[in-house]
């Protein structure tokens, strides 16, 4: 029988819904009711009409510009990790697949990496800060963040952006059989920390 990728007890929110399946995939497990998907609405941009004079067409052309520049980030709270239910819950997780062969994908890892979560819920800004050690189940921890969603908490209201991260342990040792795979899971999660996190610089 293979070996499973990923052997995580339930300790953080996020890694409660990693469960050991296979060692080419990673299944993130709901238990929750799956929230429903957000409706985009698409905007038509109107065609001018035939009868605009030429004389206008640069004050339109402008106007078309200055529709098009990208509005700029709004700025996000910095949180850390174990602030963050106080600003956003869990509700969904995605599908991250790991590769079929590749470095270290079963030899036990800590991987850090930092998000912002947007007024709807969603991650963006998904950035790998550190892994221990290095292979190939860095890209698995981004793909795990990019599929999650959050719903705001009781306390956030207005749904305020917010930047953070977190530690994931991958083959970590599991913490039931004693005190030994609590300090060896531990010493893992210790290569993996932010002594200096900070916001982002603005794009």
């Amino acid at each position: 029988m293979p070996q499973p990728l990923t052997k995580v007890p339930p300790i953080t929110p996020i890694e409660r819904y990693v469960m050991p399946i296979h060692p080419t995939r990673i299944v993130l497990i709901l238990s929750l009711a799956a929230m429903m998907a957000a409706c985009g609405q698409s905007e038509n941009a109107a065609k001018p009409p035939t009868s605009v004079a030429t004389t206008l067409a640069p004050a339109a052309s402008a106007t078309t510009a200055q529709a098009e520049k990208p509005r700029p980030l709004e700025r996000a709270h910095l949180v850390q990790p174990a602030e963050l239910s106080k600003w956003w819950l869990l509700s969904s997780t995605g599908d991250a697949k790991a590769p079929g062969y590749g470095k270290n994908l079963t030899a036990p890892t800590c991987v850090t990496v930092s998000y912002r979560i947007e007024r709807g819920g969603a991650t963006s800004q998904v950035k790998l800060e550190k892994m221990a050690p290095e292979g190939d189940l860095g890209a698995v921890a981004v793909s795990m963040i990019q599929g999650l969603h959050y719903t705001a908490s009781e306390k956030n209201l207005g749904k305020d952006p917010v930047y953070t991260y977190v530690v994931l342990p991958f083959n970590a040792p599991d913490v039931n059989q004693g005190p030994s795979a609590v300090a060896a899971r531990q010493s893992l999660l210790d290569q993996c920390k932010l002594d200096d996190f900070k916001l982002p610089a603005a794009p």
